[in-house]
C-alpha cells in the first residue's frame, strides 16, 4: 500500500545536507584547536563507521551508510524510504567468529563498496 502524496516529502540532495550540517550540528566533537596543525574534527552520529567529520563517511548526509554499533549490530539505512525513520534502518546481528561477520559485511560491497573495507577494520 503507498502513501498519499500529501504525506510524500520531498527529500534533498546529499550534497545539500552536507552542506547545511558540516560545521555545526550536535554530533560535531572539536579537538586540538592550535594554529600550527589546524583543528581536528570528529562526528558521533550514527551511521558514521570511522566517527569522521567528512562527506564520504557521515551517517545523516548520505542516503546509503554503513554501521557497525558496540553489540555487534550491522546497520543499514534504505533509501527507499528515507522519510520513514522508524523503519529505514535495517540490522543485521554480527557474531564473535570472524570468519561469518567478515563475509556479511563483505556482502555489502555492493551496497556502498568505499565504506567495506572501513567497516572491515572496525569490527
Amino acid at each position: 500500500k503507498q502513501l498519499p502524496s500529501q504525506f510524500i516529502q520531498p527529500t534533498m540532495s546529499d550534497a545539500l545536507v552536507w552542506h547545511l550540517i558540516r560545521d555545526n550540528n550536535s554530533f560535531l566533537v572539536k579537538r586540538n584547536r592550535t594554529n600550527r596543525c589546524g583543528a581536528v574534527q570528529f562526528s558521533s552520529e550514527p551511521g558514521n563507521v570511522l566517527n569522521v567529520n567528512t562527506f564520504k563517511y557521515s551517517g545523516i548526509a548520505n542516503s546509503k551508510t554503513i554501521d557497525i554499533a558496540s553489540d555487534l549490530t550491522l546497520k543499514t539505512k534504505d533509501e527507499k524510504i528515507s522519510n520513514l525513520p522508524a523503519k529505514y534502518v535495517s540490522s543485521q546481528q554480527l557474531t564473535l567468529g570472524a570468519k561469518k561477520s567478515i563475509s556479511k559485511i563483505s556482502d555489502l560491497a555492493s551496497y556502498r563498496g568505499d565504506l567495506a573495507s572501513a567497516a572491515k577494520s572496525r569490527y
